[in-house]
């Protein structure tokens, strides 16, 4: 019998160190580098947008401020601008309330919120004519909520949405199976779990894992798709409970802004800040994030960024081994960052 109980005891404590194992925390990172700005000098303007490097000569910048159209091309070889389009307006194939962003390999994919769809806009027409509108789209009606999303084979395929149990949701058919299980969600507390449970997540290039961020929450999750979280990196400020900030309430912690990946590591647009403030005239001003966090696949911190300025969005130009960023605190507003990739 005490062999039986030392047996149990022994597989309790190897459990246990093996979920421990999981979870990473830490304080500082190993490496911190200081990145200087190369400003960009433009005769064009641009309004508070998000950059996204679609192929080794071009950028599109995004924005959901401006007035008439949406999308910016600019070329990466001397950021020329080469088309502006993606109508907004309530006619066919236009605008209502442009959402989220994504990427394939012939395609550009954006959501509208009030239409309930993705619309897809054919990439070589898109960065050429100012007349492009969407070629197709698909409805997103029955999911709810459509967060940050992949397309595959022209179909929604996963995306975060509406707050739940599960971290992200993987459309099969015509259903959609939760995948992962959330560190935040608490069925009493609905209003905790809306302010809270914004993700952001990038599939790695070649295997069957995504990395994921959150907007309120410093945790980095590695997750197959699978839905098994394999690792969770928690750090450095340990700001896991930002809706219980007494000093301000309204203006509670932000963590991550963005994330992009490439085959070795994981890049996180980093604030650390409150998401804003009000200056002596009541109005809002938005804080910007300013360093950008480096993991690798197994979740280990690898090294931080600081950039000169702050950035409000960032993508990565390994053609060119530079860190493109969007900026709101500079009249240039693209400003990009020599960084060796490796």
């Amino acid at each position: 019998m005490k062999s039986k109980y030392l047996l149990v005891f022994a597989i309790l404590v190897l459990c246990l160190a093996c979920s421990n194992n999981k979870t990473i925390k830490f304080e500082e990172f190993p490496i911190e580098e200081e990145l200087k700005g190369r400003f960009v000098d433009k005769n064009y303007f641009l309004q508070t947008s998000e950059v996204l490097v679609l192929n080794e000569t071009t950028a599109l910048f995004y924005s959901l401020y401006n007035s008439n159209e949406v999308f910016y091309f600019v070329s990466l070889n001397d950021f020329s601008l080469l088309n502006v389009c993606g109508k907004i307006g309530k006619g066919p194939g236009e605008l209502i309330n442009a959402g989220y962003l994504s990427k394939t390999d012939d395609a550009i994919w954006l959501s509208d919120g009030m239409k309930q769809c993705i619309y897809k806009y054919p990439l070589k027409e898109a960065i050429y004519n100012e007349n492009c509108l969407p070629d197709t789209s698909i409805s997103t009606q029955e999911y709810g909520i459509v967060t940050p999303y992949i397309i595959k084979n022209d179909s929604l395929w996963v995306y975060a949405g509406e707050t739940g149990e599960h971290i992200l949701y993987k459309v099969q058919g015509t259903e959609r199976v939760g995948l992962g299980m959330s560190h935040i969600f608490d069925p009493e507390d609905r209003l905790t779990d809306i302010n809270r449970s914004f993700e952001l997540f990038q599939k790695h290039p070649e295997k069957d894992l995504f990395a994921l961020v959150y907007a309120w929450d410093d945790v980095l999750a590695i997750m197959n798709t699978k839905g098994e979280v394999l690792k969770r990196t928690e750090g450095p400020d340990m700001i896991q409970k930002p809706m219980e900030n007494k000093e301000n309430p309204n203006y509670p912690v932000k963590a991550y802004a963005e994330v992009h990946v490439d085959s070795n590591y994981i890049y996180g647009l980093y604030s650390g800040k409150k998401r804003g403030y009000s200056d002596e005239n009541g109005e809002f001003v938005m804080t910007e994030p300013a360093s950008i966090f480096v993991f690798n696949w197994e979740g280990e911190p690898i090294k931080r960024l600081n950039l000169e300025k702050p950035a409000y969005s960032f993508d990565l130009d390994p053609t060119h081994n530079r860190i493109i960023t969007y900026s709101n605190y500079l009249d240039e507003e693209i400003v990009y960052y020599n960084y060796e990739f490796q």
